[in-house]
C-alpha cells in the first residue's frame, strides 16, 4: 500500500512538472542587436616568432653509444594454472544440398 502511495505522489508530481515546463507563448520576441565595431580577428604580434633559429650541426648530428644493463632477479610465484581437458562437442553433420536446374 505504501508503494502505490509513493508511485502515485511520484506520478503527479512528473506530471505536474511536465505541464509547467511547457511555453505557453508561441511568441519569443524580437531584439535588435547594434553592431559597434566589425569583428576583424588578428594575430597577436605576442605570438609570431620573429627569426628563425639556427641549429649547429655538429652538436645534433653527433650520434652517442649508450650501454644498457638490465638487471634480472627471480622473482617468487605462488601461481600454478590447471590442466583442463578441452571442451567436447558434439559435431552436427552437414546438410547435403542439391540443385536441380
Amino acid at each position: 500500500m505504501k508503494q502505490l502511495k509513493y508511485i502515485s505522489v511520484l506520478a503527479i508530481l512528473c506530471v505536474t512538472q511536465f505541464s509547467l515546463a511547457q511555453k505557453k507563448d508561441d511568441n519569443i520576441g524580437t531584439e535588435v542587436v547594434n553592431v559597434v565595431k566589425p569583428y576583424t580577428p588578428s594575430i597577436s604580434d605576442a605570438f609570431k616568432v620573429k627569426e628563425t633559429p639556427t641549429l649547429d650541426d655538429e652538436e645534433t648530428s653527433k650520434k652517442e653509444n649508450i650501454q644498457y644493463n638490465i638487471f634480472s632477479f627471480p622473482v617468487a610465484s605462488t601461481f600454478a594454472p590447471a590442466k583442463e581437458k578441452a571442451a567436447n562437442f558434439d559435431k552436427v553433420p552437414k546438410k547435403k544440398y542439391s540443385v536441380t536446374i
